[in-house]
């Protein structure tokens, strides 16, 4: 008679087969690089961290995840200026 297998082992022969493209393995690392930038611009926000500590983070990357992180940061910032104030409540305007 065959041999049954148990439902693990099963599981790890259908997973075996299985891998990522490099364009989900890019997908998830700018979805965790995303994350990362949101999560600085909420504790600058919300003052939970100054801006030079949130730098500091920043120099601690690498080139290419500085520029994408800081592209992120002054989108967020700029959309949440704009959100706050409408052009006739600005100062001077």
């Amino acid at each position: 008679m065959g041999e049954i297998k148990s439902t693990l082992e099963l599981a790890l022969e259908r997973t075996r087969k299985l891998s990522m493209t490099q364009d989900e393995k890019d997908e998830i690392k700018r979805q965790e690089l995303l994350k990362k930038a949101m999560g600085l611009s909420r504790r600058y926000t919300e003052g939970h961290a100054p801006l030079r500590e949130i730098v500091r983070e920043i120099e601690r990357m690498s080139d290419q995840e500085k520029i994408k992180v800081r592209k992120t940061l002054l989108h967020q910032w700029v959309e949440t200026l704009s959100i706050e104030s409408e052009p006739g409540e600005w100062p001077g305007v």
